[in-house]
């Protein structure tokens, strides 16, 4: 069963102030971490099991930072990751990092698998496909209206050429609680080379994307609203990495909308996003409307707050037993 929404805003509140240390050239593990875990938490229907394996092991440290900077890579379910990735020590890329991330810690939540399909006279093929953990890869189209006109891309009018790619219709086989999207943004020019586009992309307001009826190429579209997004600024192999985490807009008793993370220090308040985020963002989590919770910022402490009552629980919801534990360490904090 979905997680009490008490347990759930405790970790958002975990995540929402904490500091990630970059020990050398992890700015983009610090994005991709914080980005990834404010959407698997930020929906509905999160269960602690979409903390995979390891879930006890993450929540505990979040919970129990007690406002502390901490250091990724000395965590005990941070470890694996780590172990299995080729790149230690240098700049790499948050989105490769990021679907490394999905697949070592068995993250939940999301159901990426698109196909891309096409008719040939009465029959539907299957000409491409991906798998679950990795993102939608969209591109900046040459010919833009909007481009042209405002100066600017829109996020929507990408996803569009990217269902409509070479003649087929590509679509999610499934309708999935999350979806992450990865903007494409080097580009090949004519026999120059390959260089990073800067425009701007416009991620504001939801976002339509078709998933498949059948196994034919009708699709529906599935309405979605950005709950994260990293930007690397800089270029491949270089620069630096941050994220922004949405939160419900309010204007007391400080302007929020979203939160802007940073090594080093806890997330920053913000009411629009940075011009330079949108010329860099390079990656989006999306959050089904049905299910997408936007937290109103900032929220109470619940070292605070009055004792929860978790005797409500039931053997049906295994998966949050360990919470038990984990809301008493937390209310000593």
């Amino acid at each position: 069963m979905p997680m009490a929404d008490e347990h759930r805003n405790a970790l958002l509140l975990a995540i929402g102030t904490l500091a990630l240390l970059n020990a050398g050239n992890h700015c983009y593990i610090n994005a991709a971490v914080m980005a990834t875990l404010w959407a698997v938490v930020s929906r509905t229907n999160f269960r602690l099991a979409d903390l995979g394996p390891h879930a006890t092991l993450i929540a505990d440290s979040l919970l129990t930072h007690h406002g502390q900077p901490m250091h990724l890579v000395t965590q005990p379910w941070f470890a694996d990751v780590m172990q299995n990735w080729h790149n230690h020590n240098n700049q790499g890329d948050p989105v490769e990092f990021m679907t490394h991330v999905l697949g070592r810690l068995q993250l939940g939540g999301f159901n990426m698998k698109w196909e891309r399909r096409v008719q040939i006279h009465d029959v539907v093929r299957l000409m491409d496909q991906s798998d679950a953990v990795r993102p939608l890869t969209v591109q900046f189209d040459a010919v833009d209206s909007n481009a042209i006109q405002h100066g600017y891309t829109a996020l929507q009018t990408m996803l569009d050429s990217w269902a409509g790619q070479y003649g087929m219709q590509t679509a999610l086989v499934a309708p999935s609680p999350l979806v992450c999207i990865h903007v494409d943004r080097f580009i090949h020019q004519g026999t120059t080379a390959v260089t990073k586009c800067e425009r701007p992309i416009h991620f504001r307001g939801s976002l339509n994307i078709p998933v498949f009826d059948n196994e034919g190429l009708q699709v529906h579209q599935k309405g979605y609203q950005m709950i994260s997004a990293v930007a690397h600024l800089g270029t491949d192999g270089s620069g630096h990495c941050r994220s922004i985490l949405k939160t419900w807009p309010l204007l007391a008793p400080e302007p929020v909308n979203f939160l802007l993370t940073d090594d080093g220090r806890s997330p920053e308040c913000i009411w629009t996003e940075p011009s330079w985020f949108t010329r860099n963002v390079s990656c989006f989590w999306y959050c089904d409307c049905d299910c997408l919770d936007l937290i109103k910022w900032p929220m109470p402490d619940p070292a605070h707050a009055n004792d929860s009552d978790t005797s409500s629980m039931t053997e049906d919801a295994q998966d949050d037993v360990p919470l038990q534990k984990l809301f008493k360490a937390m209310s000593k904090t």
